[in-house]
């Protein structure tokens, strides 16, 4: 089972280098570089993550910024920032965006690095059903999806879309993104809400697993051993 973490869970505690550092630590052989938020990269914590600091990881995404994606100077700059890190500092397994941001689809056409679409949660026009992605999908036989099951609840809280998203977009699946939901906490630790159905819709577990719970050094390691505990029970 390849589990790992976004580096963005420890963001309120340290960057994405030393992130890295902990989950490599912990023997995560999964992880992605969270950089939902630009403000990430204009602070530098792209520009310091070097080769060795990725080695020993078996799978390697990016979550690329929230932004609108068209054809214009701020998407080709972020676009040709994260070509330069696939190809001078590590060749991402996936880059992943949100496909409510996509303004023009045909700036994603081309690029040298793997290009994945994740399913939206409630608060979003685009991009929560399986048909949105397969709109997305059907334009380039190189596009993947990303399972969101945190995302999926958050549509309907007994996820009756799951089997739709399996079924239509089933063999683009490239990873997923697993994380707790409560009324206050959009990224809840798993170990606190033991949300067990949220876990059995991972029902491909050789595909990467990559937990977004908002977390701290001191409780990611009980996240790391509850949720790869749970998914091993489920598979039984």
């Amino acid at each position: 089972m390849l589990f790992g973490f976004s580096t963005g869970v420890l963001h309120k505690e340290t960057d994405a280098k030393h992130a890295l550092y902990i989950m490599k630590q912990l023997g995560c052989q999964a992880v992605e570089l969270g950089f939902i938020r630009k403000s990430r990269i204009d602070d530098g914590w792209l520009e310091s993550i070097e080769a060795k600091d990725l080695v020993g990881f078996k799978y390697v995404s990016f979550h690329a910024p929230k932004m609108y994606y068209k054809n214009n100077e701020e998407t080709h700059e972020i676009l040709n920032l994260i070509e330069n890190f696939y190809k001078k500092v590590y060749p991402l397994d996936m880059v992943v965006f949100h496909p409510d941001n996509v303004i023009e689809l045909e700036v994603f056409n081309n690029l040298p690095f793997p290009v994945g679409f994740e399913n939206m949660d409630n608060r979003k026009p685009f991009g929560k059903t399986s048909s949105d992605l397969l709109k997305l999908l059907k334009k380039n036989s190189k596009f993947h999806f990303i399972l969101d099951v945190n995302h999926l609840k958050t549509n309907n809280q007994d996820m009756p879309q799951l089997d739709e998203f399996y079924n239509k977009l089933g063999t683009r699946l490239a990873h997923y993104h697993v994380s707790g939901l409560t009324s206050k906490l959009t990224h809840a630790p798993l170990y606190l809400t033991k949300q067990l159905d949220l876990l059995a819709a991972v029902r491909d577990t050789s595909k990467p697993i990559i937990c977004e719970s908002l977390l701290t050094s001191g409780n990611i390691e009980k996240e790391k051993k509850y949720i790869e505990g749970q998914l091993l029970s489920l598979k039984k």
